[in-house]
């Protein structure tokens, strides 16, 4: 860029940083809508799943539910870490430019994921995993909305915040239902909608 004096100038001006910003926010898009809202969809389903059986435990006695909890968790693990490792491997072969948002949005999940499972060990068997692991994704997904400049999906995260709240005028035995809300309202819905308006962003 050259000013006035015909002498190269390296500041970017206000309207060119902010173009560019756009353009990266428009290629990370491009890669969510691309296939990494797969994983939205993949584990929205999942922890909903999960919680949901975790409920059905609660309500009909069948079985003690902190015996199967840990099972059910270990297994939902083991269920969502191997298809995401085989999609990452199918798309890390894949050509395409990850942006600064990309690479944001993939530390912050990583980083729930983390803190998520160190909280349940510190917690252990115990119905505060359930709001605390809520409020940690409700964060990640305030981020990720953020980052990607998705409007719509701020409403998913109020759902989710809700569903934070929520925590406290329910009963213990209904906390997994409220985070399978949570998983539908911030992973599944999201993930759906995302899929729909890929053509938009390609």
């Amino acid at each position: 860029m050259e000013n006035k004096n015909g002498t190269t100038n390296d500041i970017f001006s206000g309207e060119e940083s902010l173009n560019v910003i756009n353009m990266m926010i428009a290629q990370a898009r491009g890669n969510l809508a691309r296939g990494e809202g797969k994983y939205f969809i993949l584990w929205g389903y999942l922890i909903a799943a999960i919680s949901i059986g975790h409920f059905i435990l609660f309500q009909t006695k069948t079985a003690d539910p902190w015996q199967v909890y840990g099972l059910l968790w270990i297994g939902f693990l083991v269920a969502g870490i191997v298809p995401t490792v085989i999609f990452a491997i199918r798309d890390s072969k894949k050509q395409k430019v990850r942006t600064y948002a990309d690479n944001v949005i993939s530390t912050v999940w990583i980083t729930f994921g983390v803190c998520a499972i160190s909280a349940s060990v510190l917690i252990g068997g115990s119905f505060l995993n359930y709001p605390v692991i809520t409020l940690l994704y409700t964060f990640a997904l305030a981020v990720s909305a953020t980052a990607y400049r998705f409007r719509w999906m701020f409403a998913c995260v109020a759902v989710t915040a809700l569903c934070v709240i929520a925590y406290r005028f329910v009963g213990n035995s209904w906390y997994p239902l409220v985070m399978a809300v949570a998983m539908i309202a911030g992973n599944v819905v999201p993930g759906h909608i995302i899929n729909k308006k890929a053509k938009s962003y390609v």
